[in-house]
């Protein structure tokens, strides 16, 4: 077992207040946050425009760099002299240059070229589209090379291997040969990948969709440019005296090759990989501030550049304005860094909406405007070739296309940032989307204009298509504004992607023009139709799907963005909790130095000599891993020796977190990073009341800011807000001006023990185990000084916090109230040391909040910022996190229904009572001797653990329960916060080490409770739960939601007893769960087995199974076999032999034949679909485990589109029911049957219309969730009797949404919306087996006389039971013998009990034996209690003969561990004669 909660020793400067009241020394434990520096963007905006123009044009010449990331926030497009111009201006070279040759065929193609090779207008159209695939190819390759090499040498190599067909350009005389030269210069396309990822590797968010667009604008312009040089060169040529035909071969030579070759030398002579410098070096960006040279600006610290209150910017000297502009490159931090592509982060960006919106938009808005690059020369020379209009003309207005990039795409980019000022992402997405559909329209419209006039006016065409080009081109600026926010730390793949679906665009649209439609402007409008309803298609996807679902993935772009930030001084604002938001957050703004061990020089704190602070002030990792704390008093709880590690852990090398010492032996909860951890719960109990550091658990965001000796110096915290003066402190300062004082403190997640709730549906959260909170020492400061005198105190005042991390939906922050905040006896501290040493970098150091009694969330490190305000934090976060949902509300729902999320009612704060058994730990095994000596002591095994409550509230009994919770013992219980009562203590470190006056708990207590070894062998599970002085008891039931927060139903242990071969008694002791992604405990072992997990009976009453782990299911499966490759045609397909059955799931072709006899639900499941398409019915009724079972049985792929015949209501035949064909009947009438059960009856389409069911077979009946939309299906057998005419009736037991089962059944819920009037759809009959006569039944395909029957069916399975022994029972003729055992949890589960009651009176004991058994049953109940077991068969069932059959239909659990069982050990041969429906 493992734990995620800690308790800690705190040294604080107690608030010790100089005036009663609302004290300044009081402010500091109310505000109690972290509140970052962070200009909003529109802020920003105002801010940028009232700077000078003398300092905008200064940004045109100087970069302004980040200190925190390195990246640029200006685009210094004047200056040459520092990398971040230079390797701009190399991204759009690169990529402009790469047009010379990519683009070269285009401008001579219409005629030269076309008359020389004699070349058909298909075969031109056809080198297009060549040339069009081969960038596509190159750009998804050159992305994943950029993640790895880097964007300069990607681009290098892209230009020297494209000058090599450049160069053989000449040599092309037929068709294929300029198809393949073309497709090799198609490579240079690929530059594009590497201009856009170059760029946004050195650029910052808040500029650098002007950089990508402005790099890729001028880089396209080198599509107009090259027609100009093209023709220009060509028709120079020819006045030269040289023929055509050498001529445009001359024109290759001399253009593209030697200028590509060029500009690959001076990409890697002049450029550089990164801001941090090698490619190699990239994760170390972050983590030191570069020089600064004359030619460039730093951030600096905004303390050091004040302006007054109102004073104009405009009106400041240059360093005023140099922090304006940097506090706004704060607030648009974009520190990620591009990392190799794995097989993992492959799928998640294939699959991520960030990745197909802009995507599938660059789709319709470069794939035109490459189409358009194309053949717009060829288009116009064919509408308006005359003798003064010819090829050269029609080349130059061509060109226009591409030359407007130099403006237009750069204003995309320029618009795009402008607009996510205002409306962040989305803004950028929609304005993208409307750019395409204006596209679309005006292309409608050229198209019209020329279709409609014989003689189209040029003047009238220019302006369209000028107009046209503009939103185009906008459109595509803008979407490279997006694509740096989608995925980031992939962006080289991401751009490679995006841009190798314009180019499959780009092959889309060349199809229509290879096609030559007539008129000339058809191809034009067809385009037009095609993008309108496309990007409108994208603003529907946007809305509806897309919004939602970055809602759900905004935790992980969150990590994303602040591992960066807290890589720095501007660190990130994680808490040690679960994604929650913290009360306190902040962005440090001093700047960031890089880290020095302090093995080398000594930092300013290194040799402080001041009492309060430990020497050196530096986390015991980094610096003297053999320190310990000071000796605390005997008479107290003693410090634990610290295991410091030394070495960084393994999993962290490739991290941005690879210079932090970490103990491996940490249970991850979230992979490598970031890193989230909790401790094995044993060895943390072991450690006794007060936690190690290295055994503290850990919550972070993202990287761990690296806060070197100098940033140590220098940080401060403000106070600002509500105050009457604003009032900054070093740590110095603090230290030196107030009082230290020592308090224990616990803190524990919310998501403590959440892995139980995931095990019974996964919530929004990871999973922590039972140690999501951890006993730790803090050293802290709640306290101000006399010279902040006041407050404007609300009377529901907030103390609210914000940090500066870049998340789609705003930065993190959260807050909390004043009157709490400003309670001495909430005890809410400012925390700089643990166990007395320096807090280590993954709890906060150098300074932190801890507030006690409340989630681990409101505890935030690396505290900067205290703000004072009259409302409750507005942040998006605070809002959408920490919340504790009704039940009914499921995660998809709740991302969807926003108003969950801000009802104050469902907010958490303060801890709730919980208890957890440390001992026996999970897997323990405990040795009994079977005999015990008669005379010695009673051997006692001592059962331990821990409890601890919320808001100083003190845990008042534990009782433990060895019975499942039908009697409870009171434990004893140790109260080790108690001793810090009893004494009081000073020292140089502690401080004031007194609790005398305190009578509120916030630590953890620890129970004990003694049980003899004979009466914990006679136990199937060991419960424990636990009461506050406040009444709160845990619960038995759990209260699942959808965060899986402040989980505390009882603790149960599960005790499974055997004997080994000495004899003795072994005990193995299983926990509910593992934390993290390991797999084990009984929740996950029972939930295997079908057990019902969420009221859980253990041993022989809950036919407990052995221990085993359980399968782990991938979400996603590939539903085709490695190897396939044979195509079958749909003639191939339709001439199968129905019997050997073949049938399609999405296209693909599955042979059935070998799983005929074993498919759980009959052969006739199969032979039902052959020849079909049973894709809906596969998926609606199909797991994982049915899924990799088809894998096995695929055969090839179905080349020919399968047309399925749709559901039709069709005139009543004889019968109703068609095998091969999904029937609707309309319902008409719903009648309960009992509190879970539903007679639905359906009406056929003719009132004297047989249903066609023979006895023993069932249908399939499909329907339409009407909350979802989903389809679902699943076979029933209705209960009709035989003979019916007219209706159909069903008997449903409903399955609805429950603590027990949070989404309830899929297919009755379904059933539970309909309503009469509303109609489903049938199909059948369905099943291989048949009772056909008197005594005959026909099965696997033989008939056969029985003789006895035994009928066994559990609850609703008593359907198919009930026709087959209506036909036995009710026909004169028959002999057949029949037993039956009804099995329910309880009498008034008992279906058609009535009706079998009466059935069993007709017919009486020589004929009919009927039993039933309950697992709750009445006090004088006549039949059986409990499961089915051997007894019960035995003693109720025939025995078998060879005219004997069984029927079974049940639970699966039931029949596989109950049923088929017994029947073996009673001698029936189950294989032959076990029939389960």
């Amino acid at each position: 077992m493992s734990a995620s909660w800690t308790n800690a020793l705190a040294c604080c400067h107690e608030i010790k207040p100089i005036q009663e009241a609302h004290t300044p020394l009081e402010i500091l434990a109310i505000a109690l946050q972290h509140h970052c520096i962070r200009l909003t963007p529109f802020m920003s905006a105002l801010t940028i425009s009232s700077i000078s123009g003398s300092a905008w044009f200064a940004s045109l010449r100087r970069p302004v760099i980040n200190p925190t990331n390195r990246k640029c926030s200006t685009v210094p497009i004047f200056s040459l002299n520092n990398q971040y111009s230079r390797n701009f201006h190399l991204s759009w070279l690169g990529f402009f240059v790469a047009f010379l040759s990519w683009f070269a065929f285009s401008p001579l193609i219409p005629d030269v070229i076309k008359t020389d090779l004699k070349l058909t207008s298909e075969e031109v159209g056809n080198s297009n589209i060549i040339s069009l695939c081969s960038t596509l190819i190159v750009r998804v390759i050159s992305g994943p090379l950029v993640d790895r090499y880097g964007p300069r040498k990607v681009m290098a190599s892209l230009l020297i291997i494209g000058a090599i067909p450049s160069g053989l350009a000449g040599t092309v005389s037929t068709a294929n040969g300029l198809y393949i030269v073309r497709f090799f210069i198609g490579i240079l396309g690929g530059t594009f990948v590497s201009c856009q990822a170059w760029n946004t590797v050195f650029f910052d968010k808040n500029i650098v969709g002007t950089a990508n667009a402005l790099g890729a604008g001028w880089g396209n312009s080198g599509g107009g440019f090259t027609f100009i040089i093209m023709i220009a060169l060509f028709n120079q040529l020819l006045a030269d005296g040289i023929s055509p035909h050498i001529a445009w071969r001359a024109a290759f030579a001399i253009v593209p090759v030697p200028i590509l070759l060029s500009v690959a030398a001076a990409t890697l002579i002049f450029g550089t990989d990164h801001p941090a410098g090698k490619w190699n070096d990239r994760h170390g960006a972050v983590a030191t501030v570069p020089a600064a040279s004359d030619d460039q600006t730093s951030i600096i610290d905004t303390k050091t550049t004040k302006t007054k209150s109102g004073e104009d910017i405009e009106t400041g000297d240059e360093k005023d304005i140099k922090v304006t502009v940097t506090a706004i490159i704060v607030s648009e931090l974009d520190t990620a860094v591009n990392e190799p592509l794995s097989l993992n982060m492959a799928n998640t960006i294939i699959f991520s909406p960030l990745t197909w919106l802009p995507a599938l938009a660059y789709m319709t808005t470069f794939g035109y405007e490459l189409a358009i690059d194309a053949n717009l020369a060829t288009v116009l020379y064919t509408l308006l070739k005359s003798p003064t209009f010819g090829q050269t003309k029609a080349g130059y207005i061509a060109g226009i296309y591409g030359l407007l990039n130099m403006f237009s795409r750069p204003l995309g980019g320029y618009f795009g940032d402008l607009i996510y000022v205002k409306f962040g992402v989305p803004g950028k997405k929609y304005l993208t989307i409307a750019c395409g559909v204006a596209q679309g329209l005006l292309s409608l419209g050229l198209g019209f204009y020329i279709d409609n006039h014989s003689h189209p006016s040029l003047t009238v065409i220019i302006v369209i298509f000028v107009i046209l080009a503009i939103f185009n081109e906008v459109a595509n600026g803008v979407n490279f504004s997006l694509v740096p926010h989608c995925n980031p730390n992939s962006n080289g793949f991401m751009t490679g992607i995006v841009g190798a679906m314009g180019n499959l665009g780009g092959i889309l649209f060349a199809i229509i023009f290879r096609f030559g439609p007539s008129p000339a402007g058809k191809a034009f409008w067809i385009s037009g139709v095609i993008a309108v309803p496309w990007d409108g298609f994208l603003t529907y996807f946007t809305w509806e799907v897309a919004s939602t679902i970055i809602e759900v993935m905004m935790m992980t772009q969150y990590l994303a963005a602040s591992q960066q930030i807290s890589r720095t001084s501007s660190s990130s604002p994680d808490s040690e909790t679960n994604s929650s938001p913290s009360a306190f957050s902040h962005v440090p703004t001093t700047p960031s130095t890089a880290f020095t061990p302090l093995s080398g020089s000594p930092g300013p704190y290194q040799n402080l000599q001041n009492d309060g602070l430990p020497i050196p002030f530096f986390p015991a990792s980094l610096d003297g891993p053999e320190r310990n704390g000071p000796q605390l008093p005997q008479c107290l709880p003693q410090l634990p020796n610290n295991d410091t590690p030394t070495e960084v852990a393994e999993q962290d090398l490739e991290t941005p977190d690879n210079w932090i010492n970490r103990n491996p032996q940490l249970i991850r909860l979230t992979g490598k990073h970031p890193f989230n951890c909790e401790a094995q719960l044993g060895v943390l109990f072991e450690c006794g009341f007060l936690t190690p550091a290295h055994l503290h658990f850990v919550r972070n965001h993202g990287a761990v800011p690296q806060v070197s000796h100098e940033m140590t110096a220098n940080w401060t915290i403000r106070i600002h807000g509500l105050v009457e003066r604003e009032v900054t402190f070093t740590l110095q300062e603090l230290q030196e001006q107030f009082p230290v004082v020592t308090l224990p403190v616990t803190l524990v997640c919310a998501g403590n023990r959440r892995k139980e709730q995931n095990v019974i549906r996964k919530t929004l959260g990871f999973s922590w185990g039972a140690a999501g909170g951890e006993i730790s020492a803090h050293i802290d400061w709640p306290s101000l000084p006399t010279s902040v005198s006041s407050i404007d105190s609300p009377l529901d005042g907030r103390v609210s916090g914000r940090c500066g991390d870049n998340l789609p939906n705003g930065p993190y922050g959260t807050s909390q109230r004043l009157s709490w905040a400003s309670n001495k006896d909430k005890g809410m501290l400012i925390s700089w040391a643990m166990n007395g040493l320096p807090l280590e970098p993954d709890h906060g150091f150098p300074v932190r909040v801890i507030v006690p009694g409340q989630i681990g969330g409101r505890s935030v490190k690396w505290l900067r910022h205290i703000e004072i305000s009259d409302r409750e934090s507005q942040h998006y976060l605070h809002f959408w996190d920490n919340k504790l949902l009704p039940t009914q509300v499921m995660p998809d729902q709740a991302r969807a229904e926003k108003h969950w999320w801000y009802d104050p009612r469902y907010i958490i704060n303060e801890l709730n009572v919980n208890s957890a058994i440390a001992k026996p730990d999970h897997n323990e095994k405990l040795y009994i001797d079977k005999t015990p000596e008669e005379k010695g002591p009673i051997a006692l095994y001592p059962i331990r653990g821990y409890a601890y409550a919320g808001g100083g509230r003190r845990v008042t009994r534990v009782e433990v329960s060895l019975d499942q919770g039908l009697t409870w013992a009171l434990s004893n219980i140790e109260y080790p916060e108690d001793q810090f009562r009893e004494a009081r203590h000073q020292d140089p470190v502690y401080g004031d080490l007194d609790g005398t006056e305190r009578d509120t708990s916030f630590c953890w207590c620890f129970w004990t409770f003694n049980v003899s070894h004979e009466v914990l062998a006679s136990c199937d599970a060991l419960m424990v739960r636990a009461m506050d002085e406040g009444l709160a008891l845990q619960q038995r039931d759990m209260y699942w939601h959808a965060l899986g927060m402040m989980n505390n139903w009882w603790f149960r242990v599960v005790v499974h007893r055997t004997v080994n071969d000495d004899g003795k008694i072994v005990l193995l002791f299983e926990h509910p769960t593992l934390a993290g992604t390991a797999h084990g405990g009984w929740m996950e072992r029972m939930k295997m087995a079908g057990e019902n997990i969420s009221a859980p009976v253990f041993g022989e009453n809950g036919r407990d199974l052995v221990p085993r782990v359980p399968k782990h299911e991938s979400d996603e499966i590939c539903l085709t076999k490695p190897g396939i490759n044979r195509k079958i045609t749909l003639e191939e397909f339709k001439a199968q032999d129905r019997q050997r059955p073949w049938f399609v799931v999405s296209g693909e072709v599955y042979d059935g034949t070998p799983f005929l006899k074993d498919h759980p639900g009959g052969g006739d499941s199969i032979l039902l679909v052959a020849g079909e398409d049973a894709s809906e019915d596969f998926f609606a009724i199909h797991s994982a485990e049915g899924k990799h079972k088809l894998v096995e049985h695929h055969i090839g792929t179905l080349v020919t589109k399968f047309i399925k015949d749709t559901p039709t209501t069709t005139q009543p035949d004889e019968t109703f029911l068609e095998r091969s064909r999904w029937k609707s009947v309309r319902l008409c009438d719903i009648k309960q049957i009992n509190h879970d059960s539903y007679l639905y009856r359906f009406a056929l389409p003719k009132g004297d219309q047989l249903l066609g069911l023979p006895v023993g077979q069932h249908v399939f009946v499909r329907l339409r969730r009407q909350d979802t939309g989903e389809m679902v299906q699943r076979a029933y057998t209705p209960v009709t009797q035989q003979g019916t005419v007219g209706f159909i009736d069903f008997l449903i037991k409903l399955y609805l949404p429950s603590t027990s089962i949070p989404t309830g059944g899929k297919m009755t819920t379904g059933f539970y919306q309909l309503r009469v009037g509303d109609s489903v759809e049938l199909k059948g009959p369905l099943g291989s087996f048949i009772w056909d006569g008197p005594s005959t039944a026909s099965w696997q395909g033989m008939r056969k006389t029985i003789k006895e029957v035994g009928m066994i069916c559990g609850g609703s399975g008593i359907t198919p039971i009930l026709q087959v022994l209506r036909s036995i029972l009710q026909n004169p003729e028959s002999e057949t013998l029949v037993w039956l055992i009804s099995a329910n949890k309880t009498q008034q589960d008992i279906l058609c009990r009535e009706e079998l009651d009466t059935l069993f009176e007709s017919h009486g004991r020589e004929r009919f034996k009927l039993h039933y058994t309950l697992s709750v049953a009445p006090e004088k109940w006549p039949y059986s209690v409990g499961r089915i077991n051997d007894v019960l068969l035995s003693e109720h069932m025939p025995q078998y003969s060879e005219h004997g059959l069984i029927l079974a239909c049940g639970p699966d659990a039931m029949i596989a561990h109950s049923v088929k069982p017994g029947l073996q050990n009673m001698g029936w041969d189950i294989e032959k004669s076990l029939v389960v429906f």
